[in-house]
């Protein structure tokens, strides 16, 4: 694996790569940033040892996976990054990111993708929205339910005084 981190290659924003070189560095080769080649990721992110930081995919050819390793504000994928994911893609690298613009939304990237044979994995899409929203609606009808049975019960009890009703639910 090789973590992309070009021009954000410090402890804040390469978190990612911070975490799966600290946690994972077995299957990490290299550190892709031109703008700190030479160095190691020790030295840079105070993890990985002596896993060296590289400026071409050239340098790690037996990488079979290309990981964008930062956390830019925003989350989205910055846009001089864009030839280097398609060089990866098109060497046969999957790719996986973390971030909130998904691989998978990217034409481009898709369209490469398919190609090459490469997986393009967002580890960020899930169906956690769509569970919550349908959590929520439940709650909602689930609410209205029970106003509509009491509503019911106050009109079929008629010798039910509604200052009962808030006494019990006042206190």
């Amino acid at each position: 694996m090789v973590i992309l981190t070009e021009g954000f290659t410090n402890p804040h924003t390469a978190k990612t790569a911070s975490s799966v070189i600290r946690y994972g560095n077995d299957e990490v080769v290299a550190l892709l940033d031109s703008t700190c080649a030479g160095e190691t990721t020790q030295s840079l992110l105070g993890v990985g040892g002596g896993i060296p930081v590289v400026s071409t995919l050239d340098e790690a050819p037996l990488a079979e996976i290309l990981l964008l390793g930062i956390a830019p504000p925003g989350g989205s994928i910055p846009a001089s990054w864009r030839t280097v994911i398609l060089e990866a893609i098109s060497r046969g690298m999957d790719v996986t990111a973390g971030l909130h613009d998904f691989l998978s939304d990217d034409d481009e990237f898709v369209t490469c993708a398919a190609t090459h044979g490469v997986t393009l994995t967002d580890v960020r899409k899930n169906d956690e929205r769509d569970i919550a929203r349908l959590l929520r609606l439940l709650f909602f009808f689930l609410l209205f339910l029970s106003f509509f049975l009491l509503f019911i019960v106050l009109l079929l009890l008629p010798s039910f005084h509604f200052s009962i009703f808030l006494q019990i639910f006042m206190t």
